[in-house]
């Protein structure tokens, strides 16, 4: 009897330990991490590393790349080298300035009207022409025009042409003529802007007589009121030759010397290449 009692106790001690093992086990079983949990006490992820549940709100979008350049090009200039003109926005002069466009976004100030006339004689219409001269460059103010004051009409042979009669006020119709002597103002002339010839002290022009614009050879060139007709245009030519636009032909010495005598008269002639057709204005 004692040795079944012993037995009985044995088993029943063998039955407690295995149960405790496996009562064990669960326990440690259910205490494990699963994978989609951090362990209890995990430490916190390094500063700076980004919460995979916050990435999408908390991080900053990436800045944007550079665009390539989109400015405006200059606008158009309207206007033409050497027409005159007023300025918006970059207007260095001031309230009421009128420049010379020089081309290629340049342009030089008319300090005086007299400047700007002897340049351009519709300079005044430069208030209407109104350009964004910004970006423009500017350059030094515009100067009188050399071609704009009057000179000695002189020919080859040292002569200068005078008003015959030597009168500072000639009357319509009075003849030119070679003469000696290049100093006194009746024997100052200049092109005007609209290609004309105009006498100093009496403000005529040179008028073919009889006021044809296509005058045949031998017409005498005489002084006359009013300077803007087509057929009072002149050109000068690369020998020093005048030529009358409208025939063609071209300034001669009655008789054709190149050494005319005091009182010979100017004429308009067929030729414009011999020698003694050239003229200077100094």
């Amino acid at each position: 009897m004692a040795d079944n009692t012993m037995i009985i106790v044995a088993v029943i001690a063998v039955l407690i330990c295995i149960c405790s093992s496996i009562s064990g086990g669960a326990a440690f079983y259910m205490t494990q991490a699963t994978p989609e949990a951090s362990p209890a006490g995990s430490p916190p992820p390094p500063a700076g590393s980004p919460s995979s549940s916050s990435s999408s709100s908390s991080s900053p979008s990436p800045s944007p790349s550079p665009s390539p350049s989109t400015s405006t090009p200059p606008s158009v200039v309207n206007a033409k080298p050497g027409e005159a003109i007023s300025c918006t926005g970059y207007n260095p002069k001031g309230e009421g300035a009128i420049y010379r466009y020089d081309g290629d976004r340049k342009m030089r100030h008319y300090p005086t009207a007299d400047i700007a006339g002897s340049w351009d004689p519709n300079w005044g219409s430069g208030g209407q022409r109104k350009i964004d001269c910004t970006g423009f460059t500017l350059g030094g103010d515009v100067a009188l025009n050399p071609g704009s004051s009057y000179n000695s009409f002189k020919h080859k042979s040292g002569k200068c042409v005078h008003p015959n009669g030597g009168s500072s006020n000639p009357n319509n119709g009075t003849t030119l003529v070679f003469w000696d002597g290049c100093d006194p103002d009746y024997t100052k002339y200049k092109f005007t802007s609209g290609g004309s010839i105009q006498h100093k002290t009496s403000n005529k022009c040179l008028h073919p007589s009889g006021g044809s614009s296509n005058p045949p050879n031998g017409t005498p060139l005489v002084f006359w009121d009013g300077c803007d007709q087509d057929n009072l245009k002149f050109e000068r030519l690369s020998n020093g030759a005048i030529k009358h636009v409208s025939s063609g032909r071209c300034i001669h010495p009655r008789g054709g010397s190149s050494t005319p005598d005091n009182g010979t008269e100017l004429i308009l002639h067929d030729g414009c290449n011999e020698d003694r057709l050239t003229f200077t204005f100094v």
